[in-house]
């Protein structure tokens, strides 16, 4: 009585979990397919936002240095004071630059440019696809 109890409940939910499967994978087809709608709208803004990047740069190059800006890299850096004990723990006015991480690191691709990125993302949805 219990094993057959047992048994009509793994059924059931092995269709749940094959019927929750089949809506999953219709959604995930869905998706790629209206991404590959928007890949042409997608590079355009890429496209677009590169250009504004280079403009704001040539118009900064052009503009020439701001007289202001001297005067902030004239102010001397702040004296920092070692401390006097021993102590393990130190007080740091300013952090520290963080260190780039190694290219491929914890399975990470660097990529440089939102072009790459956007391209980079279709190539990775169109070899899932396969």
């Amino acid at each position: 009585m219990i094993g057959q109890f047992i048994d009509i409940a793994i059924g059931v939910l092995l269709v749940v979990a094959i019927g929750f499967g089949v809506v999953l994978d219709r959604r995930v087809r869905r998706l790629t397919r209206v991404l590959a709608e928007l890949r042409p709208a997608i590079d355009d803004y890429s496209i677009a936002v590169d250009r504004s990047e280079d403009t704001v740069v040539k118009l900064r190059s052009a503009a020439g240095p701001h007289p202001s800006l001297g005067r902030e890299r004239d102010r001397a850096e702040p004296r920092v004071e070692k401390p006097a004990s021993s102590s393990p723990f130190t007080f740091r006015s300013r952090r520290s630059e963080p260190e780039p991480a190694p290219a491929g690191a914890n399975g990470v691709a660097q990529i440089d440019g939102k072009s790459a990125l956007v391209r980079s993302f279709f190539e990775t949805a169109r070899s899932r696809e396969a």
